[in-house]
C-alpha cells in the first residue's frame, strides 16, 4: 500500500514498484488509506510505503494506526524533508526503515527488497 500526497511522485512510485513486480494498491491521503485499511483489515498487504508529511495525518501516524490492525506490517517511510524534526524524530527509534526524496530508480528498488526481505 503506497500513501503518497503529491500525485507525481505517487505515479511514478507505483510504476516503478509495478515494474519491479509488486501488486501496488495506492492513495493519496492518510484517510483514504485508512478507511481502506478498516474495511479490509489489510487483508493482502504486505507492506506500507508513506510519505512522512501529509496533510492532516502524518505517516507516523498512519504506520500507527496500520500496525494496530496488522502488527506485522513492513513500513517504509519516504520524505523530502530529512532536516525535519517530525522525519528525525520518526527515525529515531529501532528498525524504521527510511526513503529520502528525491530517490533513484535503484535506490527505490534497493530499498523495497530490504524492506520485504528484512536485513
Amino acid at each position: 500500500m503506497l500513501v503518497e500526497d503529491d500525485e507525481l511522485v505517487r505515479s511514478v512510485s507505483v510504476m516503478l514498484a509495478q515494474t519491479l513486480g509488486y501488486e501496488v494498491v495506492s492513495f493519496g491521503s492518510s484517510a483514504e488509506a485508512l478507511a481502506h485499511a478498516r474495511t479490509t483489515r489489510l487483508a493482502g498487504i504486505d507492506m506500507l510505503l508513506t510519505d512522512v508529511v501529509m496533510p492532516e495525518v502524518n505517516g507516523q501516524t498512519l504506520a500507527r494506526e496500520c500496525l494496530a490492525i496488522m502488527p506485522g506490517l513492513r513500513v517504509l517511510y519516504m520524505s523530502g524533508y530529512v532536516d525535519d524534526p517530525l522525519t528525525q524524530h520518526t527515525f529515531a527509534h529501532e528498525g524504521a526503515h527510511f526513503l529520502a526524496k528525491p530517490f533513484s530508480a535503484d535506490e527505490f528498488a534497493a530499498k523495497l527488497a530490504h524492506v520485504m526481505i528484512g536485513p
